[in-house]
């Protein structure tokens, strides 16, 4: 198993948990791409861990396009794609490497979710449209659903090749839906292991220290990203109409939260609201995902 398998973590100012992955997971080989070019963090973690690469790019890419540049350095058979705020261990790697080794057709594994709370989180589901075969892997205690939340996965390198990798317009949110849909498109599966569970924190990937300004500008750009994906997932995998149909009531619950909150005074939940609105605004009319972190 490890030999196949090669970690990548999208990093965005996550050093604290970096740290404690890496020490759990020392035995893989680990590839860190750092959207907040944190050159001292590198050279800290490239000098104790001999198993890790740390790469910082000479701007912020986003997740998507870290992953690409992650998928091709990687020359294992699978990438685990792990988020910092997601906590993997190798009993948990080893079962979903099992199911993906014994199934052909299966491109991508995850597990079931558990919050800090440790309660169990519905992480999987299908697209409006699904023709997928949900019992297909029944008798292996696997579901075969159209998608999962990213935080934690297996997937075939190879596969992800085949189909050109993420959508390098997306910066933030959608990417591996997306991923998902054309791999589900050319006949394989996507997969997610029953009563297996990884715990995830959940929008922890970034260290804040009491940071009020940097905690409201990941949820704004968060938000943003969020509502320019969902527009145009739907836009691209289905067309304009479906697009406008899915998304109108997101929209309009937004455009309620954008008034509400301005009228209560609540800059923080306003400017969360602003960020949904204008987010699939410019998706509406066609921009490109341009919004960055300013921090």
């Amino acid at each position: 198993m490890l030999k196949d398998i090669t970690i990548i973590i999208v990093a965005y100012n996550s050093e604290d948990l970096i740290k404690k992955t890496i020490k759990k997971l020392s035995k893989f080989k680990i590839l860190i791409i750092d959207n907040s070019q944190n050159k001292e963090f590198k050279n800290f973690i490239e000098k104790q861990y001999k198993n890790t690469k740390y790469l910082l790019p000479e701007k912020n890419l986003g997740f998507g396009n870290a992953l690409n540049i992650g998928m091709r350095l990687t020359r294992t058979k699978y990438c685990l794609i792990l988020n910092p705020d997601a906590f993997a261990n190798y009993k948990t790697i080893n079962k979903l490497y099992a199911a993906i080794e014994k199934n052909s057709a299966i491109a991508a594994i995850s597990t079931e979710t558990k919050n800090n709370k440790n309660k169990k989180i519905l992480n999987h589901g299908y697209f409006i449209f699904s023709n997928s075969d949900k019992e297909k892997y029944k008798s292996q205690n696997i579901i075969n659903v159209d998608f999962f939340i990213g935080y934690m996965y297996l997937i075939k390198t190879k596969i992800v090749e085949k189909v050109g990798y993420f959508d390098s317009k997306i910066f933030l949110n959608y990417e591996e839906f997306d991923l998902f849909k054309r791999l589900k498109k050319i006949g394989y599966d996507i997969c997610v292991y029953k009563n297996l569970y990884t715990q995830h924190l959940g929008g922890m990937s970034h260290k804040s220290k009491n940071n009020s300004s940097l905690d409201q500008e990941i949820k704004y750009t968060f938000k943003w990203h969020y509502a320019w994906g969902m527009f145009y997932f739907y836009k691209k995998h289905y067309n304009f109409f479906v697009a406008n149909l899915l998304s109108i009531n997101f929209f309009a619950k937004s455009l309620i939260s954008y008034f509400y909150f301005f009228i209560k005074n609540d800059a923080v939940k306003f400017n969360e609201a602003k960020g949904s609105v204008l987010g699939l605004y410019y998706s509406y009319i066609g921009r490109n995902s341009f919004y960055r972190p300013k921090i």
